[in-house]
């Protein structure tokens, strides 16, 4: 009974001692130890390292983004036919230059060494704008037989001859092919008798 009772007034006298010192009872013998060091009673254990920090993203540059954009070009002004000319052009020239374009030979040529010139093929007729259906090159194409299967190129894809025949057909890319508006004015018949004017009653 005398040894616990001694026992406890120790460990009382210990814990007093441990609150007086900030929470933390600490032997004479062992120095401070270091920030960086592991904690005690857990071997082993290496303190972390601090994060990298990361460089601020570049002015003008979207999150997740490959980098920026390069814009679309502009068509030209007062040139609303700019891309979809281009790309009728490009679909000739993809299917038909082989024999039609500006280094085609002769012999194959047909005298058609102008297949990627849109404005010359509407000024010799080979294209009629707004009425592709009577255009002499969309009507080969539609046949089959341009380019021809003897050449071993493969038809046009109906998509092709689409962006052919809806760039043709358009009136918004054609305002010069479109007849004038029609004026209407009153109908002037100079053999009509002049209507009759009540000059008011006589005798008044």
């Amino acid at each position: 009974m005398g040894n616990n009772v001694l026992s406890l007034a120790g460990n009382v006298a210990t814990l007093v001692c441990a609150l007086g010192c900030g929470g933390q009872a600490q032997s004479d013998e062992r120095g401070p130890e270091p920030a960086s060091a592991a904690p005690a009673g857990v071997p082993g254990r290496a303190s972390l390292a601090p994060l990298p920090t990361m460089a601020p993203p570049a002015a003008g540059a979207a999150m997740g983004s490959r980098g920026p954009r390069t814009p679309r070009p502009s068509p030209p002004d007062g040139d609303t036919a700019y891309f979809p000319k281009d790309a009728a052009a490009n679909v000739l020239l993809a299917n038909c230059g082989s024999c039609h374009g500006p280094s085609a030979p002769a012999a194959t040529s047909g005298g058609i060494r102008f297949i990627g010139d849109i404005d010359q093929l509407v000024a010799t007729g080979l294209l009629v704008p707004l009425n592709s259906a009577a255009s002499p090159v969309v009507q080969v194409m539609v046949k089959g037989s341009m380019p021809p299967p003897s050449s071993g190129l493969p038809p046009l894809t109906e998509a092709d001859i689409g962006t052919i025949t809806q760039y043709l057909d358009n009136p918004r890319f054609w305002p010069s092919a479109l007849p004038p508006p029609a004026i209407s004015s009153p109908a002037t018949d100079a053999g009509a008798a002049l209507p009759l004017v009540d000059a008011g009653v006589d005798g008044g």
